[in-house]
């Protein structure tokens, strides 16, 4: 039951940021914070995969609130990982990614303009991102492995390792583009915070 509902707060977020971005581009609030430099031919089929791979997850998801059976069974099940005790674990994951994530993204969102030297203001470096320069990314990888503790099977498990390479690749392009946007400000708070979790105690 606790995996049902920590599954349908999961999707109910999930609904709320889907909307509230269509609601600002729609009302053109909108803007890319950061511009990506050329990306390599090579990465493009581990986005498709990666984004095959959310599909499916979300799919298994969806099922599992229904019919928890059929989900685990229907790709490729690993039958040891299916115990109680992993998936208490992997609600708790989910509710904490999900907890993360919902911070993180409402936090950005709140002020993030247009990514310019003119416009400092738009770093973020308060609230959540004073202890975490990715926390999107860190509550998408919390989610991640808790979905993949509720539904052990080989494909959630190869998705996650997908993810989370194609993420970090991400977050090194994001970076690059970052410090040529803000310069020593960026490198600054590099140096203080931590990539994914974590700040330096002394400067």
């Amino acid at each position: 039951m606790l995996t049902k509902i920590s599954l349908i707060i999961f999707w109910i977020i999930i609904i709320i940021v889907l909307f509230h971005i269509i609601y600002r581009k729609l009302s053109h609030k909108i803007e890319r914070a950061v511009n990506f430099p050329e990306i390599p031919q090579w990465i493009y089929p581990l986005i498709v995969i990666c984004i095959l791979g959310y599909i499916y997850i979300c799919f298994l998801t969806l099922i599992y609130i229904f019919n928890p059976i059929l989900a685990f069974n229907l790709f490729l099940p690993i039958e040891m990982l299916n115990i109680d005790l992993l998936k208490y674990i992997g609600d708790i994951f989910v509710l904490i990614g999900t907890i993360i994530f919902l911070i993180a993204y409402f936090n950005l969102n709140s002020i993030i303009g247009s990514a310019d030297k003119s416009n400092s203001s738009a770093l973020k470096t308060r609230g959540i991102y004073a202890i975490s320069r990715n926390p999107i990314y860190l509550g998408l990888h919390i989610l991640t492995i808790g979905f993949s503790l509720i539904i052990p099977t080989w494909i959630t498990f190869l998705s996650i390792i997908i993810f989370i390479i194609n993420f970090h690749y991400r977050i090194r392009l994001e970076e690059k583009e970052l410090e040529q946007c803000f310069g020593k400000d960026y490198i600054e708070y590099k140096r203080k915070v931590f990539r994914y979790i974590g700040r330096r105690i002394k400067s």
